[in-house]
């Protein structure tokens, strides 16, 4: 009997690794439900009101009320900015200009940063909790070997991947996540690798108005031309220049020279060259 109990474990332990319990089914709720609202939200019609263009159409009146309710208006904008990046609506760069455009360079990048690392670590929670352990169990001993091999110089992986301009935020939020990067790495790297941007983004916001009168000014002697074609029109293209995404790609891959020195001292001590 005893043979035939100790038979039958390794099949049942194979059908518990195949199969997704009732725990890790509700642990991966509070993901679905972010991912449902972020995906509900775009397709309602918030992606068009998250663009330039709305600060170009209600220019006037944000900053008139700004003007009177200054405090409050920085902490509703910067509540909802943290909504925004929790559930990973894709905003951030509208946000940050917007804050910039609204509170000038230094306030609406202290925002940004401040909204962006609170936002980012409310997500990184949920999905550790969600799915770390998870996937733990799911890819077994080879992940756990990249896993921690990333923890050893975690740090320097996500102020890379704070610092570059073409992974999105939400995936490395998600992504420390799976690798379980620490709580104290996971902040101090985001708060160091957005600052750069968010102060950039920051100040291209704070010029806005100029940039607003010089599309004015063309809409309307469209007008006068009779173009039946006129729009007004505002991108971040028209903020920003390759320089300033270069300049972060460079930081970006600076940020990785710490691991490439550790790795080099350790081939020296093993090779003895």
């Amino acid at each position: 009997m005893k043979e035939e109990e100790g038979q039958g474990q390794p099949g049942e332990t194979a059908s518990r690794s195949s199969s997704w319990s009732g725990a890790e089914l509700r642990r991966l709720m509070p993901l679905v439900l972010i991912a449902f609202v972020s995906i509900a939200a775009m397709a309602g019609g918030l992606g068009k009101m998250l663009r330039l263009e709305t600060i170009l159409t209600y220019h006037t009146v944000l900053h008139d009320y700004v003007d009177q309710h200054e405090l409050l208006s920085g902490v509703v904008f910067a509540g909802i900015y943290v909504i925004a990046i929790a559930f990973s609506l894709p905003a951030a760069v509208i946000f940050t200009i917007s804050g910039g455009f609204l509170f000038g360079w230094l306030y609406g990048g202290v925002i940004a940063v401040f909204a962006k690392t609170v936002g980012s670590l409310f997500l990184f929670l949920i999905a550790r909790y969600s799915f770390s352990a998870f996937a733990r169990r799911r890819m077994g001993s080879r992940f756990d070997a990249v896993r921690e091999s990333f923890r050893e110089d975690s740090f320097f992986y996500m102020l890379f991947l704070r610092l570059q301009p073409v992974i999105p935020f939400w995936v490395v939020n998600l992504g420390a996540a799976l690798f379980d990067v620490p709580l104290r790495r996971f902040v101090g790297a985001t708060i160091i690798g957005i600052a750069p941007a968010a102060f950039i983004f920051a100040t291209a916001g704070a010029g806005l108005d100029s940039v607003i009168a010089v599309q004015k000014q063309a809409f309307e002697q469209c007008v006068a031309l009779g173009d039946a074609d006129c729009t007004l029109s505002l991108k971040v293209a028209d903020l920003l220049t390759p320089t300033i995404a270069v300049a972060a790609t460079a930081m970006a891959f600076l940020s990785l020279v710490p691991i490439a020195m550790k790795r080099w001292n350790k081939h020296k001590a093993i090779t003895g060259r």
